[in-house]
């Protein structure tokens, strides 16, 4: 009898740690100058029992502090919990990260080691100017003696955070403010970011420059040169006044390098190109850029004291047959520009309600691709293009087009066009939608026959696979130029034993549930294997990395995929149960419109786990629906009955990917005082993916 109320008590605090499912809400401070150790502070959602910290990347390291170190947290009284009270970050945890003096400078990915995986990501950012925290309590924030300088701080409700610098007359200031960059979006605010604004206080203590955003990006920048030397300050509060912990920021102020503009955008890959910089505290308006890869180019610039610049971007266009052309100023129809399939047009608006005409001439009937790349490449240029026909009849309008592999963009401001034309010639008009102009406002247009593509996202970025058990993710498809065919997914990197279901995108479709099942006796640890999928598109065979994301909700509506450096699967202890699906057959279950399909569930029960399971279902279909079913307490089978809507209409036989799992609900804990609780999510076991087929309409 002792035995066995050790192996239930066993059992309890295992469920309690798996029970934990940890959700990082904000970091502070968010970034670390390279060669210093700081502590940060982790909010957030069941992250209290953190192991350890992992950082994406070389050069940074980190380790929990002790539990004396660690923040309490006051209870409340239920009258006085505020704003401040979000549930989704009740939760702190302390951290002591070093940075190496040869870290690299950017954005990491920063997660928690739980006891049942990893949390998700947020943004850490390793930076190169010394740093000055805010001091909540004091009237002013903090101040530094010297330039260049890194302020931190947190916006909390109805705040305002000053900070003071000494500046020197004749020097070449640059503000700039990184906010929404470190929580993109917010599920529960409006408009689902922190949206910071920045005044600028002169010695006497008048505002002599403020700025709310940079061009299209929330996070703004100020370019201020000293009149006079002395003492400056910078304030910081957002927009509606609104404020919590995770309205983390970070301002950097100095003479810093800045590029407002490059010139190309673009150029062949395989060659050298050289670019022309415009902007603030360069070292050299002049770089040269080696493109052996084609695709986006970051591109970097230096300036006082070997300082990095902003990142701006030069596409590296993979067209064999590639020529820029660079034409005289065309307002009228009467000019337009002859432009032959696959070449590139690189110009500017050089003022406002300006038009540039531009003429093709289609070959046959095949479809073809129209597009304009600027705002993409960084530039503010915000393009609307219109085709007509040879006798001026307008066949389309098209201004912004989703590009869905722009994971940071709520804008997409630039125009994509992909059809079928009958032969012939037709005429391309280009105008600046917000009637702006100069020499920043380029784009470059394009045109040649339909290359169908496709890029791959795997969400989430990080799963725990028990031993003996299957874990569950998804790989979405982001189609191009009216790209349709099937992609056959593969999973490089798997140790032996490892098995893997649902790893093709059907015809058609633009996702799939994928499953990995651990064998008995896996060994413990974290695999990074590599997904790709491959695709037949006139007669070729196609492979892309799928890239591995995290989806975040903005405003309590729009998801976004935010893209990630890793994707790992984190291998652990078996869970107190298993979960399969008994299925007469090998083929895939057969479905029709309106019918009821009972699927058989059997659990697999360790020794002393008798609770009850309730039986769920993920489907890559959502014209598949099943009601919880709860396998009561000591049993081991239970029917989930899958129930097809009969409003599917397709003429094609359809392939859902279905998963089945179980979940063991778990306690709420109190925070924040006697009245609220905080979710706690619970422990479940994913059986393996498997196949059904709905036939098509005849």
């Amino acid at each position: 009898m002792k035995r066995m109320l050790t192996v239930l008590a066993a059992l309890a605090i295992c469920l309690a740690a798996s029970a934990q499912k940890g959700n990082i809400g904000y970091i502070y401070p968010t970034g670390a100058q390279r060669g210093t150790t700081v502590e940060i502070t982790v909010g957030g959602q069941n992250i209290s029992k953190a192991r350890a910290v992992v950082i994406s990347g070389k050069g940074v390291s980190g380790e929990i502090l002790a539990a004396s170190e660690q923040p309490k947290r006051k209870g409340r009284r239920k009258k006085d919990i505020g704003e401040e009270d979000n549930l989704q970050l009740a939760d702190r945890v302390k951290f002591r990260l070093t940075v190496s003096k040869d870290a690299a400078l950017g954005m990491r990915d920063l997660r928690l080691v739980l006891p049942n995986g990893m949390s998700n990501r947020l943004y850490f950012e390793v930076g190169e100017l010394p740093d000055v925290l805010e001091d909540a309590k004091a009237k002013l924030s903090g101040a530094s003696a010297s330039l260049p300088v890194t302020f931190n701080g947190q916006i909390m409700r109805s705040d305002v955070d000053r900070f003071r610098f000494r500046a020197v007359k004749g020097r070449q200031l640059v503000l700039q403010v990184k906010g929404r960059v470190f929580v993109p979006y917010m599920a529960d605010a409006v408009p689902g970011w922190f949206q910071p604004i920045i005044r600028l206080y002169g010695p006497d203590g008048r505002e002599i420059a403020y700025n709310d955003d940079y061009r299209w990006n929330v996070d703004p920048v100020l370019f201020f040169k000293v009149p006079e030397s002395g003492d400056y300050e910078v304030e910081i509060n957002d927009a509606l006044y609104r404020g919590r912990e995770d309205f983390v920021y970070r301002i950097d102020v100095g003479e810093l390098p800045f590029i407002t503009s490059v010139s190309p955008l673009g150029g062949p890959a395989g060659k050298k190109n050289e670019l022309k910089l415009t902007g603030y505290n360069l070292k050299s308006e002049k770089l040269k850029l080696k493109c052996s890869k084609e695709g986006r180019l970051a591109v970097v610039a230096q300036g006082p004291g070997g300082l990095h610049s902003n990142r701006m971007w030069f596409y590296s266009d993979p067209r064999d047959q590639l020529s820029t052309k660079k034409l005289a100023p065309n307002t009228d129809m009467g000019s337009a520009w002859e432009l032959a399939s696959g070449e590139v047009c690189e110009t500017v608006f050089s003022k406002p309600l300006e038009q540039h005409w531009y003429v093709i001439d289609v070959p046959n009937k095949k479809p073809v691709h129209l597009e304009v790349m600027a705002r993409r490449l960084g530039a503010p240029t915000d393009v609307q293009m219109s085709l007509f026909d040879s006798y001026m009849n307008k066949v389309k309008d098209v201004d912004d087009t989703e590009d869905p592999d722009e994971c940071m963009m709520t804008h997409f401001a630039d125009p994509e066009l992909t059809m079928k034309l009958q032969p012939g010639r037709y005429y391309v008009r280009l105008v600046e939608a917000q009637a702006h102009g100069g020499q920043d406002y380029a784009y470059r247009f394009s045109w040649a026959p339909a290359q169908p593509d496709f890029s791959l996202f795997i969400e989430p970025a990080t799963i725990s696979l028990p031993e003996q058990g299957s874990a569950v993710f998804t790989v979405q498809m982001h189609p191009k130029q009216n790209f349709r065919g099937a992609i056959d997914i593969d999973i490089a990197g798997l140790p032996h034993g490892f098995k893997v279901a649902g790893n093709r995108i059907e015809q058609y479709k633009k996702k799939t549930l994928v499953s990995i099942t651990a064998p008995e006796g896996a060994a413990k640890g974290t695999l990074m294997p590599r997904v790709s999928g491959s695709a037949e598109m006139n007669g070729t065979s196609v492979t892309r990395d799928a890239v591995p994301a995290e989806s975040m909700m903005q405003a309590f509506y729009y998801t976004h995929l935010m893209p990630m450096e890793e994707f790992r699967v984190e291998v652990g202890e078996k869970t107190p149960f298993r979960i399969k699906v008994v299925r007469e057959g090998r083929g895939p279950l057969h479905l029709e419109r309106g019918g009821t399909f009972p699927v058989k569930v059997v659990l697999e029960r360790d020794p002393g786990f008798n609770s009850p399971v309730t039986l769920m279902m993920k489907c890559s279909e959502g014209f598949v629906k099943a009601e919880a079913v709860v396998i009561p307490e000591g049993e081991n089978e239970g029917i989930l009955e899958l129930k097809v809507r009969d409003v599917v209409k397709t003429k094609r036989t359809v392939y859902p990917r279905i998963s089945v799992y179980g979940v063991v609900k778990a306690s709420s804990k109190r925070i924040a005082g006697k009245g609220r609780n905080a979710f706690v999510a619970s422990v479940s076991a994913y059986a393996p993916v498997f196949i059904a087929e709905l036939d098509g309409l005849r």
